[in-house]
């Protein structure tokens, strides 16, 4: 009783919530809620033979196993040649960690692009896109 003595007349414990108000609030913050995003798209295939190798490289080999990361690129693109030293190491840092970076040379010739790539030491798969055909199929 001495404690209830020491509280100012004006403070009162309240109610937190009344029940006939949580229901609804509740319902309204489920309703108000975003909602889950839809996946995102499937990237489409890409399949094609690799500059320099003798071997086909084929997209849909390395789901589950490894993260493709594909570079659209081209010697006549100067976003690209300044981009390129970082790309390189990007291949070589995560190389291990199964990541394959794949190159595409968008509407180069084969002699174009081996420059390219030995002038900028580019060590990771290439392969050619005349025509920009795989570009445009991924939105290019």
């Amino acid at each position: 009783m001495a404690a209830t003595r020491l509280l100012p007349p004006l403070v009162r414990p309240r109610r937190l919530l009344r029940p006939q108000l949580f229901v609804p609030v509740v319902a309204l913050v489920i309703l108000a809620a975003p909602a889950p995003a839809a996946a995102a798209p499937a990237a489409p295939p890409l399949a094609a033979r690799l500059l320099d190798e003798e071997r086909e490289f084929d997209s849909r080999a390395l789901i589950g196993k490894k993260v493709l990361v594909l570079r659209f690129q081209g010697s006549w693109c100067k976003t690209c040649t300044a981009q390129a030293p970082a790309i390189q190491r990007l291949a070589e840092k995560y190389r291990s960690r199964d990541v394959e970076v794949i190159g595409v040379h968008v509407n180069d010739t084969a002699a174009e692009a081996r420059a390219w790539r030995k002038r900028y030491k580019q060590t990771y798969g290439a392969v050619l896109d005349p025509g920009a055909r795989m570009a445009s199929r991924f939105g290019f």
